[in-house]
Protein backbone atom coordinates (compact mmCIF):
# COMPACT_ATOMS: atom_id res chain seq x y z
CA UNK A 1 0.00 0.00 0.00
CA UNK A 2 2.80 2.60 1.02
CA UNK A 3 4.87 1.75 -2.47
CA UNK A 4 1.39 2.79 -3.96
CA UNK A 5 0.91 6.06 -2.53
CA UNK A 6 4.99 6.32 -3.32
CA UNK A 7 4.14 5.66 -6.89
CA UNK A 8 0.75 7.88 -6.96
CA UNK A 9 2.87 10.73 -5.40
CA UNK A 10 5.69 10.46 -7.86
CA UNK A 11 3.08 10.04 -10.48
CA UNK A 12 1.77 13.62 -9.78
CA UNK A 13 5.09 15.18 -9.17
CA UNK A 14 6.04 13.90 -12.24
CA UNK A 15 3.06 15.26 -14.33
CA UNK A 16 3.49 18.51 -11.91
CA UNK A 17 7.27 18.64 -13.41
CA UNK A 18 5.93 18.27 -17.26
CA UNK A 19 3.01 20.71 -17.21
CA UNK A 20 4.91 23.25 -15.52
CA UNK A 21 7.44 22.96 -17.92
CA UNK A 22 5.09 23.52 -20.51
CA UNK A 23 3.20 26.55 -18.86
CA UNK A 24 6.63 27.83 -17.43
CA UNK A 25 6.51 28.22 -21.34
CA UNK A 26 3.36 29.96 -21.81
CA UNK A 27 4.02 32.28 -18.36
CA UNK A 28 7.81 33.12 -19.42
CA UNK A 29 5.81 34.39 -22.65
CA UNK A 30 3.41 35.76 -21.17
CA UNK A 31 5.69 38.11 -19.19
CA UNK A 32 8.63 38.45 -20.92
CA UNK A 33 7.32 41.47 -22.91
CA UNK A 34 7.98 43.61 -19.85
CA UNK A 35 11.55 42.52 -19.58
CA UNK A 36 12.29 43.08 -23.36
CA UNK A 37 10.96 46.04 -23.48
CA UNK A 38 12.16 47.25 -20.24
CA UNK A 39 15.86 48.47 -22.02
CA UNK A 40 13.45 50.73 -24.37
CA UNK A 41 11.45 52.06 -21.88
CA UNK A 42 14.18 52.79 -19.27
CA UNK A 43 15.93 54.48 -22.48
CA UNK A 44 13.26 56.15 -24.02
CA UNK A 45 11.51 57.52 -21.25
CA UNK A 46 12.37 59.91 -18.49
CA UNK A 47 12.74 58.48 -15.21
CA UNK A 48 10.07 60.80 -14.11
CA UNK A 49 7.61 59.03 -16.92
CA UNK A 50 8.76 56.17 -15.99
CA UNK A 51 7.44 56.44 -12.72
CA UNK A 52 4.10 57.49 -13.72
CA UNK A 53 3.86 54.82 -16.46
CA UNK A 54 4.86 52.19 -13.54
CA UNK A 55 1.90 53.84 -10.92
CA UNK A 56 -0.60 53.72 -14.08
CA UNK A 57 0.51 49.94 -14.23
CA UNK A 58 -0.27 48.83 -11.04
CA UNK A 59 -3.67 51.11 -10.77
CA UNK A 60 -4.56 49.00 -13.61
CA UNK A 61 -3.72 45.48 -12.24
CA UNK A 62 -5.44 46.92 -9.27
CA UNK A 63 -8.44 47.97 -10.83
CA UNK A 64 -8.84 44.24 -12.87
CA UNK A 65 -8.18 42.84 -9.58
CA UNK A 66 -11.45 44.21 -8.85
CA UNK A 67 -13.38 44.03 -11.89
CA UNK A 68 -12.88 40.75 -13.13
CA UNK A 69 -15.02 39.49 -9.95
CA UNK A 70 -12.67 36.16 -9.15
CA UNK A 71 -14.10 34.01 -11.49
CA UNK A 72 -10.87 33.08 -13.29
CA UNK A 73 -9.92 31.98 -9.91
CA UNK A 74 -13.76 30.17 -8.87
CA UNK A 75 -13.99 28.58 -12.34
CA UNK A 76 -12.12 25.47 -11.67
CA UNK A 77 -13.65 25.23 -8.21
CA UNK A 78 -16.84 24.79 -9.84
CA UNK A 79 -15.72 23.62 -13.03
CA UNK A 80 -14.61 19.99 -11.75
CA UNK A 81 -17.80 19.37 -9.71
CA UNK A 82 -19.90 19.14 -12.67
CA UNK A 83 -19.99 15.57 -14.04
CA UNK A 84 -20.94 16.12 -18.07
CA UNK A 85 -18.93 18.20 -20.79
CA UNK A 86 -22.26 20.33 -21.16
CA UNK A 87 -22.37 21.20 -17.42
CA UNK A 88 -18.57 22.17 -17.56
CA UNK A 89 -19.27 24.65 -20.43
CA UNK A 90 -22.32 26.26 -18.85
CA UNK A 91 -20.14 27.05 -15.72
CA UNK A 92 -17.93 28.31 -18.16
CA UNK A 93 -20.45 30.37 -20.17
CA UNK A 94 -21.42 31.76 -17.13
CA UNK A 95 -18.45 32.61 -15.55
CA UNK A 96 -17.63 34.65 -18.39
CA UNK A 97 -20.85 36.39 -18.29
CA UNK A 98 -20.27 37.67 -14.96
CA UNK A 99 -16.42 38.43 -16.31
CA UNK A 100 -17.93 40.45 -19.03
CA UNK A 101 -19.79 42.36 -16.60
CA UNK A 102 -16.52 43.46 -14.61
CA UNK A 103 -14.64 43.75 -17.95
CA UNK A 104 -17.85 46.65 -18.86
CA UNK A 105 -17.44 48.54 -15.92
CA UNK A 106 -13.85 49.26 -15.97
CA UNK A 107 -14.03 50.05 -19.50
CA UNK A 108 -16.80 52.76 -18.45
CA UNK A 109 -14.39 53.63 -15.53
CA UNK A 110 -11.49 54.20 -18.10
CA UNK A 111 -13.71 56.37 -20.34
CA UNK A 112 -15.68 58.79 -17.16
CA UNK A 113 -12.48 58.50 -14.83
CA UNK A 114 -9.39 58.93 -16.66
CA UNK A 115 -8.63 62.30 -15.53
CA UNK A 116 -9.42 62.01 -11.83
CA UNK A 117 -7.45 58.96 -11.70
CA UNK A 118 -4.71 60.62 -13.31
CA UNK A 119 -4.85 63.21 -10.77
CA UNK A 120 -5.02 60.88 -7.82
CA UNK A 121 -2.03 58.74 -9.11
CA UNK A 122 0.44 61.68 -10.28
CA UNK A 123 -0.52 64.93 -9.35
CA UNK A 124 -0.99 66.41 -13.03
CA UNK A 125 -3.75 65.60 -16.05
CA UNK A 126 -0.44 64.89 -18.36
CA UNK A 127 -1.16 60.87 -18.07
CA UNK A 128 -5.23 61.21 -18.38
CA UNK A 129 -4.71 58.94 -21.88
CA UNK A 130 -2.11 56.44 -20.30
CA UNK A 131 -4.75 55.54 -17.50
CA UNK A 132 -7.48 55.46 -20.64
CA UNK A 133 -5.61 53.03 -22.87
CA UNK A 134 -4.03 51.54 -19.50
CA UNK A 135 -7.26 50.23 -18.22
CA UNK A 136 -8.91 49.17 -21.12
CA UNK A 137 -6.55 47.00 -22.13
CA UNK A 138 -6.28 45.33 -18.81
CA UNK A 139 -9.87 45.10 -18.38
CA UNK A 140 -9.33 42.91 -22.55
CA UNK A 141 -6.46 41.54 -20.92
CA UNK A 142 -8.08 39.28 -17.65
CA UNK A 143 -10.47 37.84 -20.35
CA UNK A 144 -7.88 36.83 -22.21
CA UNK A 145 -6.47 35.31 -19.07
CA UNK A 146 -9.47 33.88 -18.96
CA UNK A 147 -9.68 31.89 -21.66
CA UNK A 148 -6.17 31.14 -21.46
CA UNK A 149 -6.81 29.53 -18.12
CA UNK A 150 -9.74 27.43 -19.44
CA UNK A 151 -7.64 26.25 -21.60
CA UNK A 152 -5.27 24.80 -19.43
CA UNK A 153 -8.33 23.34 -17.40
CA UNK A 154 -8.60 21.05 -20.81
CA UNK A 155 -5.18 20.59 -20.55
CA UNK A 156 -4.12 21.93 -23.70
CA UNK A 157 -1.22 23.24 -22.89
CA UNK A 158 0.23 23.40 -26.36
CA UNK A 159 -2.78 26.08 -27.51
CA UNK A 160 -2.27 28.38 -24.42
CA UNK A 161 1.32 28.25 -25.07
CA UNK A 162 0.48 29.54 -28.69
CA UNK A 163 -2.01 32.39 -27.67
CA UNK A 164 0.97 33.50 -25.03
CA UNK A 165 3.67 33.53 -27.71
CA UNK A 166 1.18 35.40 -30.26
CA UNK A 167 0.37 37.62 -27.74
CA UNK A 168 4.28 38.45 -26.90
CA UNK A 169 5.14 38.98 -30.41
CA UNK A 170 2.62 41.54 -31.41
CA UNK A 171 2.61 43.48 -27.74
CA UNK A 172 6.57 44.15 -28.84
CA UNK A 173 6.13 44.49 -32.30
CA UNK A 174 3.18 47.13 -31.60
CA UNK A 175 5.05 48.73 -28.58
CA UNK A 176 8.16 49.08 -30.82
CA UNK A 177 6.48 50.75 -34.07
CA UNK A 178 4.49 53.55 -31.96
CA UNK A 179 7.55 54.28 -29.44
CA UNK A 180 9.29 55.34 -33.16
CA UNK A 181 6.54 56.91 -34.09
CA UNK A 182 6.18 58.92 -31.07
CA UNK A 183 9.98 58.12 -28.80
CA UNK A 184 9.31 59.40 -25.30
CA UNK A 185 5.08 59.03 -24.58
CA UNK A 186 3.78 56.72 -22.18
CA UNK A 187 0.22 56.31 -24.07
CA UNK A 188 2.48 53.79 -26.63
CA UNK A 189 3.56 51.02 -24.65
CA UNK A 190 -0.24 50.70 -23.00
CA UNK A 191 -1.75 51.19 -26.29
CA UNK A 192 -0.04 48.22 -28.16
CA UNK A 193 -1.09 46.18 -24.98
CA UNK A 194 -5.17 47.38 -25.94
CA UNK A 195 -4.45 46.31 -29.04
CA UNK A 196 -2.77 43.11 -28.92
CA UNK A 197 -5.40 41.79 -26.26
CA UNK A 198 -8.02 42.65 -28.72
CA UNK A 199 -5.92 40.54 -31.52
CA UNK A 200 -5.31 37.63 -28.83
CA UNK A 201 -9.90 37.61 -27.98
CA UNK A 202 -10.47 37.42 -31.32
CA UNK A 203 -8.35 34.15 -32.24
CA UNK A 204 -9.98 32.57 -29.41
CA UNK A 205 -13.48 33.62 -30.45
CA UNK A 206 -12.23 31.97 -33.65
CA UNK A 207 -10.19 28.77 -33.03
CA UNK A 208 -12.65 27.79 -29.33
CA UNK A 209 -15.69 29.79 -28.75
CA UNK A 210 -18.18 27.70 -30.46
CA UNK A 211 -16.67 24.72 -28.35
CA UNK A 212 -16.55 26.37 -25.23
CA UNK A 213 -19.54 28.08 -24.87
CA UNK A 214 -22.76 26.97 -24.49
CA UNK A 215 -26.20 28.40 -24.77
CA UNK A 216 -26.98 27.90 -21.01
CA UNK A 217 -26.41 29.71 -17.71
CA UNK A 218 -25.34 27.53 -14.67
CA UNK A 219 -28.24 29.22 -12.48
CA UNK A 220 -27.45 26.99 -9.68
CA UNK A 221 -23.74 27.86 -10.23
CA UNK A 222 -23.99 31.64 -10.36
CA UNK A 223 -24.19 32.31 -6.08
CA UNK A 224 -21.54 29.38 -5.75
CA UNK A 225 -19.24 31.23 -8.18
CA UNK A 226 -20.07 34.83 -6.78
CA UNK A 227 -19.40 33.55 -2.98
CA UNK A 228 -15.73 32.13 -4.23
CA UNK A 229 -15.21 34.87 -6.62
CA UNK A 230 -15.98 38.12 -4.34
CA UNK A 231 -13.56 37.17 -1.33
CA UNK A 232 -11.06 36.40 -3.89
CA UNK A 233 -11.26 39.90 -5.33
CA UNK A 234 -10.53 41.10 -2.00
CA UNK A 235 -7.52 38.98 -1.55
CA UNK A 236 -6.43 39.85 -5.07
CA UNK A 237 -6.87 43.63 -4.12
CA UNK A 238 -5.49 43.73 -1.07
CA UNK A 239 -2.59 41.37 -2.56
CA UNK A 240 -1.94 44.23 -5.08
CA UNK A 241 -2.21 47.05 -1.92
CA UNK A 242 0.35 45.16 -0.15
CA UNK A 243 2.80 45.26 -3.71
CA UNK A 244 1.57 48.92 -4.09
CA UNK A 245 2.03 50.53 -1.35
CA UNK A 246 5.17 51.02 -1.23
CA UNK A 247 5.43 52.91 -4.55
CA UNK A 248 2.33 55.45 -3.70
CA UNK A 249 4.17 55.89 -0.41
CA UNK A 250 7.73 56.83 -2.10
CA UNK A 251 5.87 58.97 -4.56
CA UNK A 252 4.06 60.92 -2.11
CA UNK A 253 7.19 60.99 0.24
CA UNK A 254 9.71 60.85 -2.20
CA UNK A 255 9.53 61.59 -5.83
CA UNK A 256 8.17 59.98 -9.27
CA UNK A 257 11.99 59.42 -10.04
CA UNK A 258 12.40 56.86 -7.28
CA UNK A 259 9.22 55.17 -8.02
CA UNK A 260 10.53 54.56 -11.42
CA UNK A 261 13.87 53.10 -9.57
CA UNK A 262 12.12 50.82 -7.42
CA UNK A 263 10.01 49.32 -10.22
CA UNK A 264 12.68 48.85 -12.32
CA UNK A 265 13.93 46.46 -9.79
CA UNK A 266 10.40 44.98 -8.66
CA UNK A 267 9.91 44.23 -12.54
CA UNK A 268 13.52 42.47 -12.40
CA UNK A 269 12.58 40.58 -9.76
CA UNK A 270 9.66 39.33 -11.02
CA UNK A 271 11.50 37.14 -13.31
CA UNK A 272 11.08 34.50 -10.50
CA UNK A 273 7.73 35.02 -10.72
CA UNK A 274 7.45 34.31 -14.35
CA UNK A 275 10.08 31.27 -14.48
CA UNK A 276 8.73 29.91 -11.59
CA UNK A 277 5.72 31.16 -9.22
CA UNK A 278 2.92 31.57 -12.35
CA UNK A 279 3.64 28.55 -13.98
CA UNK A 280 3.69 26.33 -10.93
CA UNK A 281 0.41 28.19 -9.79
CA UNK A 282 -1.27 27.62 -12.69
CA UNK A 283 -0.92 24.03 -12.87
CA UNK A 284 -1.01 23.35 -9.43
CA UNK A 285 -4.49 24.43 -8.78
CA UNK A 286 -6.67 22.52 -10.65
CA UNK A 287 -4.10 19.51 -9.96
CA UNK A 288 -5.24 19.65 -6.41
CA UNK A 289 -8.67 20.66 -7.30
CA UNK A 290 -9.02 17.42 -8.96
CA UNK A 291 -7.54 15.23 -7.27
CA UNK A 292 -8.16 16.98 -3.41
CA UNK A 293 -10.02 13.75 -2.08
CA UNK A 294 -6.72 11.96 -2.71
CA UNK A 295 -5.63 9.73 0.22
CA UNK A 296 -2.28 10.82 0.49
CA UNK A 297 -2.62 14.55 -0.73
CA UNK A 298 -0.33 15.93 2.43
CA UNK A 299 2.21 13.92 1.51
CA UNK A 300 2.18 15.64 -2.14
CA UNK A 301 1.93 19.01 -0.30
CA UNK A 302 4.75 18.12 2.07
CA UNK A 303 7.25 16.94 -1.28
CA UNK A 304 6.08 19.37 -3.71
CA UNK A 305 6.45 22.33 -1.30
CA UNK A 306 10.27 21.60 -0.60
CA UNK A 307 11.28 21.08 -4.13
CA UNK A 308 9.65 24.56 -5.20
CA UNK A 309 11.17 25.97 -2.58
CA UNK A 310 14.50 24.19 -3.75
CA UNK A 311 14.27 25.17 -7.50
CA UNK A 312 12.84 28.79 -5.84
CA UNK A 313 16.17 28.91 -3.50
CA UNK A 314 18.67 28.21 -6.93
CA UNK A 315 17.14 31.11 -8.48
CA UNK A 316 17.65 33.53 -5.76
CA UNK A 317 21.25 32.33 -5.57
CA UNK A 318 21.98 32.77 -9.04
CA UNK A 319 20.01 35.96 -9.48
CA UNK A 320 21.53 37.50 -6.53
CA UNK A 321 25.44 36.45 -7.85
CA UNK A 322 24.69 37.56 -11.23
CA UNK A 323 22.73 40.66 -10.00
CA UNK A 324 25.07 43.30 -11.24
CA UNK A 325 25.23 41.52 -14.77
CA UNK A 326 21.84 41.45 -15.21
CA UNK A 327 20.85 44.89 -14.40
CA UNK A 328 23.40 46.02 -16.89
CA UNK A 329 22.21 44.39 -19.59
CA UNK A 330 18.83 44.93 -18.81
CA UNK A 331 18.49 48.40 -17.27
CA UNK A 332 19.78 51.56 -19.78
CA UNK A 333 19.95 54.45 -16.71
CA UNK A 334 22.12 54.79 -13.76
CA UNK A 335 22.77 51.75 -11.19
CA UNK A 336 22.82 52.33 -7.33
CA UNK A 337 23.91 49.55 -5.01
CA UNK A 338 20.97 50.45 -3.07
CA UNK A 339 18.82 49.01 -6.05
CA UNK A 340 20.56 45.66 -6.13
CA UNK A 341 19.74 45.44 -2.71
CA UNK A 342 16.55 46.16 -3.17
CA UNK A 343 16.73 43.84 -5.57
CA UNK A 344 17.18 40.87 -3.40
CA UNK A 345 14.73 41.82 -0.58
CA UNK A 346 11.94 41.73 -3.38
CA UNK A 347 13.05 38.30 -4.74
CA UNK A 348 13.13 36.92 -1.69
CA UNK A 349 9.44 38.24 -0.69
CA UNK A 350 7.99 36.97 -3.81
CA UNK A 351 9.67 33.54 -3.37
CA UNK A 352 8.23 33.75 0.34
CA UNK A 353 4.93 35.24 -0.37
CA UNK A 354 4.02 32.47 -3.53
CA UNK A 355 3.54 29.57 -0.59
CA UNK A 356 0.55 31.11 0.06
CA UNK A 357 -0.34 28.44 -3.01
CA UNK A 358 0.28 25.39 -0.45
CA UNK A 359 -0.82 26.94 3.01
CA UNK A 360 -4.28 28.21 1.65
CA UNK A 361 -5.96 24.88 0.30
CA UNK A 362 -7.49 24.10 3.33
CA UNK A 363 -9.65 27.21 2.89
CA UNK A 364 -9.89 26.54 -0.79
CA UNK A 365 -10.83 23.07 -0.04
CA UNK A 366 -13.91 23.87 2.69
CA UNK A 367 -14.82 27.31 0.82
CA UNK A 368 -13.44 29.45 3.45
CA UNK A 369 -12.21 31.59 1.27
CA UNK A 370 -14.14 34.54 3.10
CA UNK A 371 -10.73 34.32 5.50
CA UNK A 372 -8.62 35.44 3.10
CA UNK A 373 -9.45 38.59 2.51
CA UNK A 374 -9.70 39.39 5.93
CA UNK A 375 -5.72 38.34 6.72
CA UNK A 376 -4.47 40.66 3.66
CA UNK A 377 -6.37 43.68 4.22
CA UNK A 378 -5.44 43.30 8.14
CA UNK A 379 -1.73 42.87 7.23
CA UNK A 380 -2.21 45.48 4.94
CA UNK A 381 -3.41 47.92 7.24
CA UNK A 382 -0.65 46.94 9.78
CA UNK A 383 2.18 47.58 6.73
CA UNK A 384 1.27 51.05 5.83
CA UNK A 385 2.43 52.38 9.15
CA UNK A 386 5.44 50.51 9.26
CA UNK A 387 6.11 51.24 5.74
CA UNK A 388 5.44 54.92 6.02
CA UNK A 389 8.32 54.80 8.70
CA UNK A 390 10.80 53.12 7.21
CA UNK A 391 10.51 54.95 4.16
CA UNK A 392 11.19 58.27 5.31
CA UNK A 393 14.13 56.87 7.09
CA UNK A 394 15.67 54.07 4.79
CA UNK A 395 14.05 55.92 1.37
CA UNK A 396 13.06 52.43 -1.11
CA UNK A 397 15.32 50.35 1.17
CA UNK A 398 13.05 50.87 4.11
CA UNK A 399 10.19 49.32 1.81
CA UNK A 400 11.92 46.31 0.47
CA UNK A 401 12.37 46.01 4.75
CA UNK A 402 8.62 46.10 4.64
CA UNK A 403 8.19 44.11 1.72
CA UNK A 404 9.78 41.07 3.53
CA UNK A 405 8.09 41.32 6.35
CA UNK A 406 4.95 41.67 5.07
CA UNK A 407 5.16 38.46 2.99
CA UNK A 408 6.26 36.47 5.25
CA UNK A 409 3.68 37.68 7.64
CA UNK A 410 0.37 36.81 4.83
CA UNK A 411 1.58 33.14 4.54
CA UNK A 412 2.19 32.64 8.19
CA UNK A 413 -0.95 33.80 9.31
CA UNK A 414 -3.02 31.76 5.94
CA UNK A 415 -1.32 28.52 7.23
CA UNK A 416 -2.30 29.03 11.12
CA UNK A 417 -6.07 29.58 9.74
CA UNK A 418 -6.04 27.06 6.94
CA UNK A 419 -4.54 24.07 8.87
CA UNK A 420 -7.48 23.07 10.67
CA UNK A 421 -9.08 22.21 7.60
CA UNK A 422 -5.81 20.85 5.55
CA UNK A 423 -2.69 20.02 7.28
CA UNK A 424 0.71 18.47 5.96
CA UNK A 425 4.27 18.40 7.16
CA UNK A 426 6.63 20.69 6.49
CA UNK A 427 10.40 19.66 6.10
CA UNK A 428 11.72 21.89 8.00
CA UNK A 429 15.58 20.92 8.35
CA UNK A 430 15.92 20.31 4.48
CA UNK A 431 14.13 24.14 4.55
CA UNK A 432 16.54 25.37 7.20
CA UNK A 433 19.81 24.38 5.16
CA UNK A 434 18.70 25.77 2.39
CA UNK A 435 17.89 29.23 3.95
CA UNK A 436 21.45 28.46 5.45
CA UNK A 437 22.88 27.58 1.57
CA UNK A 438 21.22 31.02 0.31
CA UNK A 439 22.59 33.42 2.99
CA UNK A 440 26.42 33.47 1.33
CA UNK A 441 25.01 35.22 -2.12
CA UNK A 442 22.49 37.56 -0.62
CA UNK A 443 25.56 38.92 1.97
CA UNK A 444 27.68 39.29 -1.15
CA UNK A 445 25.73 41.55 -3.23
CA UNK A 446 24.26 43.13 -0.12
CA UNK A 447 27.92 43.77 0.83
CA UNK A 448 29.42 44.58 -3.12
CA UNK A 449 26.55 45.95 -4.50
CA UNK A 450 27.88 47.74 -7.95
CA UNK A 451 31.53 47.69 -6.57
CA UNK A 452 31.62 43.69 -7.00
CA UNK A 453 35.12 41.65 -6.61
CA UNK A 454 34.00 38.51 -8.01
CA UNK A 455 34.24 38.10 -11.63
CA UNK A 456 32.06 35.31 -13.57
CA UNK A 457 34.05 32.48 -13.53
CA UNK A 458 34.26 33.26 -9.79
CA UNK A 459 30.53 33.15 -8.93
CA UNK A 460 30.30 30.12 -12.28
CA UNK A 461 32.44 28.32 -9.19
CA UNK A 462 30.14 29.86 -6.06
CA UNK A 463 27.03 28.72 -7.44
CA UNK A 464 28.44 25.20 -8.21
CA UNK A 465 29.60 24.63 -5.13
CA UNK A 466 25.73 25.73 -3.78
CA UNK A 467 24.18 23.31 -6.08
CA UNK A 468 26.15 20.60 -5.10
CA UNK A 469 25.58 21.22 -1.35
CA UNK A 470 21.91 21.57 -1.80
CA UNK A 471 22.08 18.30 -3.57
CA UNK A 472 24.17 17.10 -0.94
CA UNK A 473 21.68 17.46 2.44
CA UNK A 474 18.45 19.15 0.99
CA UNK A 475 17.18 16.23 -0.94
CA UNK A 476 16.18 12.56 -0.02
CA UNK A 477 18.41 9.49 -0.97
CA UNK A 478 15.40 9.01 -3.84
CA UNK A 479 15.49 12.62 -4.95
CA UNK A 480 18.82 12.02 -5.87
CA UNK A 481 18.31 9.24 -7.62
CA UNK A 482 15.90 10.60 -9.72
CA UNK A 483 17.90 13.50 -10.41
CA UNK A 484 21.59 11.04 -11.27
CA UNK A 485 19.32 8.97 -13.95
CA UNK A 486 17.71 12.21 -15.67
CA UNK A 487 21.57 13.57 -15.92
CA UNK A 488 22.37 10.18 -16.77
CA UNK A 489 19.65 9.43 -19.88
CA UNK A 490 19.97 13.24 -20.62
CA UNK A 491 24.09 12.42 -21.38
CA UNK A 492 23.52 8.85 -23.37
CA UNK A 493 20.88 10.60 -25.71
CA UNK A 494 23.29 13.38 -26.16
CA UNK A 495 26.17 10.53 -27.24
CA UNK A 496 23.16 8.74 -29.41
CA UNK A 497 22.67 12.38 -31.37
CA UNK A 498 26.52 12.69 -31.37
CA UNK A 499 27.23 9.48 -32.71
CA UNK A 500 23.99 9.55 -35.35
CA UNK A 501 25.88 13.10 -36.47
Amino acid sequence: MLGDQALAIGDKIKELGRHAVLYGLGSVVQSASGLILLPLLTSTLAPKDFGAYSLVLLASSIASSVFYFGMTSALPRSYFDCGSDDDRRAVFTTAFLILSLGALLQILTAIFLNEELSLMLTGTLLYADAVYYAFIGSAIGFMNYYFISYLRLLRKATASVLLSIILLVITISITYYLLLKNPGSINEPFKAILYAQLIISLLFMIAYGKSAFILRVAGNEIVKLLQFGLPIILASFGGLLLDGMDRFIIENYIGLTEVGEYSVALRIASVINVILISPFALIWTPIIMEFRSSSNLNKLFSHVLTIYLIVGGIIVITMSLFANNIFNILVKSEIKSEILILFVMLLISQLVYSTTNFFSAGLYFERKVKIIPIIFMGVAITKFPVSLLLVLNFGYIGAGISSVLSCVAVPCIIYLVSKKYFMFNIEWKKLTNLCLIILPSILYISYAGINEFLGIFLKLIFLLLSLLTIFKICLSYSEKKTILNFIKKTANWRLIFAFKK
